[in-house]
């Protein structure tokens, strides 16, 4: 087991420029760059770009499964008790992040059945977000056939929630993709917690102090978009970010990358992942039930 844990743990992770000043133009892309939250000068006087880093679906199940090798089912509800969202792409969104931690999960843990009624799940709400292409017949058999190579099959899910976080910025609609973000965050913070409240390591400790840097991304971007639908979700995710900051996250320079930020300790006061695993559930309850 390592002792210290990377920023960006395992998988990438999405990472957002997010444009502030007079500039035009949508200036959201992807880095290879995955220290979180810092700011960029681009020499410009007039523009100022902030870096935000948001949880990819595959991020946390694949960490959970390096460090825990018994699959808990009862951490997931069935399939076809999550409840149909009715409505809004925001909730969609939302539950199109969820859904995509959820399969993960199951796939690293060879749940093939699970798998593919997850997929269905995702496609029929991908469809209701008109991103169908990024979920397409096409995707779902090449999953089906690569299931048994994690690896492979978890590259063809990032790739295709990569595909539909580019539609979102072509089509000028990329709150969706910040919604999906948090619906990665809520789930793969949810099965962290949960896998640790059941058996404690340190190494998922450190994983809980690596979604911090998520939770403030999630609230600007969030709140940045001036959507009044999510305005109860930012209320509750910043209640939830109050528990959070009694959470202490140290971190030490990488002694092989410079760009990159090591976890080297996470101290949490008595009872609080009881009180973050509770917020957490009571948003999630009110997506998934």
């Amino acid at each position: 087991m390592r002792n210290l844990y990377q920023v960006a743990l395992v998988a990438s992770g999405l990472i957002l420029f997010f444009a502030c000043g007079n500039s035009t133009g949508d200036k959201t892309t992807d880095s290879n760059n995955l220290n979180s939250n810092t700011a960029a000068d681009t020499g410009k006087k007039d523009t100022t770009f902030k870096i935000y880093s948001l949880p990819a679906p595959m991020q946390i199940a694949v960490a959970i499964r390096n460090n825990e090798k018994t699959f808990s089912e009862e951490f997931l509800k069935p399939t076809n008790q999550h409840k149909t969202i009715e409505g809004t792409n925001s909730t969609r969104s939302i539950q199109l992040g969820i859904y995509g931690v959820d399969m993960g999960y199951c796939m690293m843990y060879d749940q093939n059945q699970a798998v593919i009624d997850y997929l269905s799940k995702i496609s029929k709400t991908a469809d209701e977000l008109k991103v169908s292409e990024a979920f397409n017949g096409s995707m779902a058999e090449r999953l089906k056939k690569n299931m048994n190579d994690k690896d492979s099959a978890s590259y063809i899910l990032l790739s295709s929630f990569n595909k539909a976080r580019a539609f979102f910025r072509d089509n000028k609609r990329e709150e969706c993709s910040y919604l999906i973000g948090a619906g990665s965050f809520i789930e793969g913070l949810h099965l962290t917690l949960s896998v640790y409240k059941k058996k404690p390591s340190k190494e998922l400790l450190y994983l809980v102090g690596q979604q911090k840097a998520f939770l403030a991304s999630i609230i600007e971007l969030l709140s940045n978009t001036g959507n009044t639908e999510m305005k109860d979700l930012v209320e509750q995710l910043t209640d939830l970010k109050k528990t959070y900051d009694q959470v202490t996250v140290t971190f030490v320079p990488s002694t092989t990358d410079k760009n990159v930020t090591n976890i080297s300790d996470v101290s949490v006061p008595d009872g609080v992942l009881d009180e973050l695993l509770k917020k957490t559930d009571a948003i999630r309850d009110k997506l998934v039930n």
